[in-house]
């Protein structure tokens, strides 16, 4: 399941001509028993006087934890409600909204494949006023639950939206498993068709089952200091903080949470920039380093941030590229300059 990240949007409207500025953030909702009530918490501003209107729904759902709505179908609506009335704020403030859910209502577990539920959520111009009165529309996953016993669940908790290439991350869940479980944590390279690599990442195996009250659990990763920022990589291509849910040794994958994140590049020193130089470039076989610098350390990474090479001294300044597979690779020296170059 996917948290959305916070949204602000500015709608000019053309009846007042006035500029509406809101923003909505909910919270996670835990999994829901049929016949119960979710709480549903959310932080928002407005400008203007509204209410939250909040949906449980029956969305489709593909193989990479993508889920799409269709309205076409009547019989997705599951159950809405609205909050009080809230009043305009330029600070964030905190909100909840009660949203039963019907006893009929089929449990996550016997959905057809490629269905799941979402909450679907939106400022609204007032209480049964369905009319979205700016752009706050959003939806993340839901797992409604047939009784109190304990089923799958992972929700990503508080996502960062921006990493650096050579700093430490933490990445949080809450998760709940009727049995022994593996989470993957990691930072991975997607494009519109899915996963395409990790970038960095680790397993905590073997996790003890739950109840049903979600467990919290973090990992740190450093990120490659030679990573590829996001506006460096193949067109289409994007970086996802995605985290997983599998049966032990990653034998099955059970779900997914991830959310996209920019990574920006090591801060690199402008002294003597231009005092070091490559070539040729692109090369076929062999990297010249020209400079009256001294190379102290030469550190080589692919677009993926993968260490290809290291020397700690280069006393010909030669560098044997040939092995290499044909791309883009960036070369950091003595840890202050950051230098790319072209094997052919």
């Amino acid at each position: 399941m996917k948290r959305t990240l916070l949204l602000f949007f500015l709608l000019i409207t053309a009846v007042t001509g006035k500029t509406i500025a809101q923003t909505l953030t909910p919270e996670p909702v835990p999994p829901t028993v049929v016949g119960t009530s979710a709480t549903i918490s959310f932080a928002y501003t407005s400008n203007v006087t509204c209410a939250m209107y909040a949906e449980l729904r029956i969305a489709n759902i593909d193989g990479n934890g993508v889920i799409t709505q269709d309205y076409s179908v009547g019989s997705n609506y599951i159950q809405g409600a609205f909050s009080a009335v809230l009043q305009p704020t330029d600070a964030p403030v905190t909100a909840t909204v009660n949203l039963p859910v019907p006893s009929s209502a089929v449990p996550s577990a016997n959905l057809p494949a490629g269905k799941t539920y979402s909450w679907v959520y939106k400022l609204t111009p007032g209480i049964n006023d369905y009319n979205e009165v700016g752009t706050t529309f959003q939806y993340t996953g839901a797992t409604i639950l047939a009784t109190n016993n304990v089923v799958d669940t992972l929700i990503l908790n508080n996502p960062p939206v921006e990493i650096t290439a050579g700093s430490e991350v933490t990445i949080t869940v809450d998760y709940t498993c009727p049995a022994a479980r593996l989470i993957k944590f990691g930072i991975a390279i997607y494009n519109a068709n899915g996963f395409v690599s990790d970038l960095v990442g680790t397993g905590v195996d073997n996790l003890p089952a739950t109840t049903t009250t979600p467990v919290t659990l973090s990992q740190t990763l450093t990120i490659p200091e030679g990573a590829v920022p996001s506006s460096a990589l193949p067109a289409g291509q994007f970086y996802k903080v995605d985290t997983a849910l599998f049966t032990p040794g990653f034998a099955s994958y059970i779900a997914g949470a991830s959310s996209n994140v920019n990574l920006v590049p090591l801060s690199v020193e402008t002294v003597n920039r231009n005092a070091i130089t490559m070539y040729p470039n692109p090369t076929n076989s062999e990297l010249n380093i020209s400079g009256d610098n001294e190379i102290k350390s030469i550190e080589i990474y692919n677009l993926v941030g993968k260490l290809m090479c290291s020397a700690t001294a280069l006393s010909n300044r030669k560098i044997d590229v040939s092995t290499f597979a044909s791309g883009m690779y960036f070369v950091k020296i003595n840890n202050t300059q950051t230098l790319k170059f072209v094997k052919n």
